[in-house]
């Protein structure tokens, strides 16, 4: 799926890759250790700039929280409705 406004492409992507250690979803300083666990990327979207039909810068937006919580280094968030 994906959206053009004449100089930006917005594309949602959906893809599961399985966790084999350091890569771009978890490049810091400290990565952890290859979990082999499936993770969901359905939620990664990917902004491209277009000059003359071609892609010249890329960006791409993603949840390390949410990556972090799949891979169970962190507890998903409670939510109780208070602000």
């Amino acid at each position: 799926m994906g959206m053009y406004d004449g100089l930006h492409v917005l594309i949602a992507s959906s893809r599961e890759r399985s966790h084999h250690g350091q890569s771009s979803i978890d490049a810091t300083e400290h990565p952890p250790p290859a979990t082999g666990k499936l993770i969901d990327l359905s939620w990664i979207m990917s902004v491209v700039r277009v000059e003359h039909g071609r892609i010249v810068e890329e960006w791409e937006i993603l949840g390390r929280l949410e990556i972090m919580r799949q891979l169970g280094l962190i507890e998903a968030p409670v939510l109780t409705g208070k602000a």
